[in-house]
Formats: structure tokens, sequence, C-alpha cells
């Protein structure tokens, strides 16, 4: 499995990063997940993100323009587990 978060925000993104690797410990996955911060702009327009931050699961966007909270994340998490 594979995050990126999208954003050139340094506060933003290493507070989403931070949150993002709670959570991650939090469910037992810390260790199994490849997370990357990508500061690209061009990358972005590919995926169709036009504000940030934005997360990335694997390829496909699921969260776009907003500083999301641990449970949030988690949230996320389980509805693409349901998929």
């Amino acid at each position: 499995m594979k995050l990126e978060i999208l954003g050139c925000c340094p506060n933003c993104g290493s507070l989403f990063y931070d949150r993002l690797l709670q959570t991650l410990e939090k469910v037992g996955l810390r260790g199994k997940v490849q997370v990357e911060q990508v500061k690209d702009p061009n990358y972005f327009v590919e995926l169709g993100v036009y504000m940030t931050p934005a997360l990335v699961l694997d390829g496909e966007v699921i969260s776009i323009g907003k500083l999301l909270m641990p449970d949030d994340i988690l949230k996320l998490f389980q509805a693409k587990e349901t998929e």
C-alpha cells in the first residue's frame, strides 16, 4: 500500500504526515505502508488536484483540501477496504 501526501505548505505537510503516521501506528500498519510527501505541482495537476493538502492511496485521490484528523484518515482506510 502506498500513501502520498500532496502539498507544498511545510506546516500542513508535516502536520498531515504526523497524523497519518499516528493513524498507521494505531491500526498496526506503520511498517507495511509506504508514505511519501509530494511537493510537485505538476503531479498534483496530473491527478486532478487543485487544492492541497490531498491524500492519495495507491494512485487514487481520496481526500482534497482537508487537513484530516487521525479518526478521519482511519475512516477513509476502512471505506477503501470495504470496496
